[in-house]
């Protein structure tokens, strides 16, 4: 499933954005039986509606947003837990509920959010065995493009790059890191940053949280410093001031500045599943970029669904 959104109308509105985008966005099931896979976009058009796009039973759905602020665009991934139960279904739920909210204007405002999210979702399968719940990744990026502000903020090993021209970094800059074992014994210290690079490089399959789900194994610790070991209900949700100096740069939400020349793209593991990332300078991206990523990563022997949304933004 493919969609394409240019928007390059706030001229006429009354408020002074600085930003347009392009958007691209899609989900390809690749070679497994079912689609997990889930995005959700909500922003305006070229006709100035704001609409909201997202998947249902692998097919886009498409409802008119009458009252979101034309300022505001949501961008979301999400990936059902591959061997539980209800995979895609979970990622249906939550992308309908989330097409339903207003725009979170701040980032304490997106946290709580997502943390209900969290719970409703619990609540909604509390009939099944824990161990077998359902569960889904989710990266979610808030975008005020007025102000030229993004607020991200992930769970899982879906993952985040972004794109600055302005910056002496002339890469994408990964934003999000996998929520394994191994990223939560680097951040409560167990490993130092050399162990923690070198078994990085090994393709870590397991996830140690996802939304719906909860959280399992060594994410905790008690007032010892010991880590709790086992099933937990909460999700761990780490900022920059809950994080030691060391893995500040692993916050799982943090907030950013847009301008015009930056991208943002956003995908599900099946990008990265048999080949590593290899992205190219945004300016080169054609319309049928998002397409090519995703069927490249497949053609080179990707099992799992893959998805991804990308958004290039420029001035008004």
């Amino acid at each position: 499933m493919f969609a394409k959104l240019f928007n390059k109308i706030f001229a006429s509105h009354n408020f002074d954005p600085i930003l347009a985008y392009e958007l691209q966005a899609i989900s390809l099931i690749g070679k497994r039986e079912e689609n997990q896979d889930n995005y959700l976009i909500i922003g305006a058009d070229a006709t100035g509606d704001t609409n909201a796009r997202w998947l249902y039973d692998g097919k886009e759905q498409k409802v008119i947003r009458p009252n979101w602020p034309i300022q505001w665009l949501r961008l979301v991934i999400m990936d059902g837990m591959g061997g539980h139960s209800k995979g895609r279904e979970i990622t249906e739920v939550a992308a309908i509920k989330l097409r339903d909210l207003p725009p979170c204007t701040t980032p304490k405002k997106q946290h709580r959010t997502l943390l209900k999210l969290h719970n409703q979702l619990q609540t909604s399968y509390a009939n099944a065995a824990y161990d077998r719940n359902p569960g889904t990744t989710i990266i979610w990026a808030e975008i005020d493009l007025a102000q030229g502000i993004c607020t991200l903020i992930h769970v899982g090993d879906s993952r985040a790059w972004f794109w600055n021209p302005n910056s002496d970094k002339n890469y994408w800059q990964q934003l999000t890191w996998d929520h394994t074992k191994l990223e939560f014994e680097f951040r409560n210290g167990h490993i130092d940053i050399a162990t923690y690079l070198q078994k990085s490089k090994k393709n870590q399959r397991c996830i140690a949280q996802a939304l719906g789900y909860g959280s399992w194994g060594g994410m905790w610790q008690n007032t010892d410093g010991m880590d709790i070991f086992g099933h937990c209900a909460d999700l761990r949700l780490d900022t920059q001031e809950t994080l030691p100096a060391y893995a500040q740069n692993h916050a799982d939400v943090l907030t950013f500045k847009l301008c015009a020349g930056t991208a943002l793209l956003l995908a599900s593991d099946g990008l990265w599943d048999a080949v590593p990332i290899n992205l190219r300078d945004p300016s080169s991206f054609t319309e049928h970029t998002a397409y090519t990523f995703a069927q490249e990563a497949i053609n080179a022997g990707g099992q799992d669904n893959t998805s991804l949304v990308f958004a290039k933004f420029s001035a008004i």
